[in-house]
């Protein structure tokens, strides 16, 4: 079973109110972390093939590009 399908069912039955709003409030976190790991990753790629065009790239600058990628990302979803 699913996390979603057990929060649901939580939700649903006898839960106090508190309850219901930690796993309403987990759900949220959960889904921003995963639109801030998807879009990351879709500006590294975008980024990483433009670069690609001009010249071959070290592992270093895969690793800036990575963090610099991540942190940005979760700048703009957050604002």
């Amino acid at each position: 079973m699913n996390l979603f399908l057990i929060h649901c069912i939580i939700l649903l039955n006898e839960s106090t109110e508190e309850e219901q709003l930690n796993i309403l409030e987990t759900s949220i976190q959960d889904a921003g972390q995963v639109i801030v790991d998807i879009y990351s990753r879709f500006i590294f790629e975008k980024e990483l093939f433009e670069r690609r065009k001009e010249h071959s790239l070290s592992v270093n600058e895969l690793k800036q590009m990575m963090i610099s990628f991540v942190l940005s990302a979760k700048t703009i979803l957050w604002m």
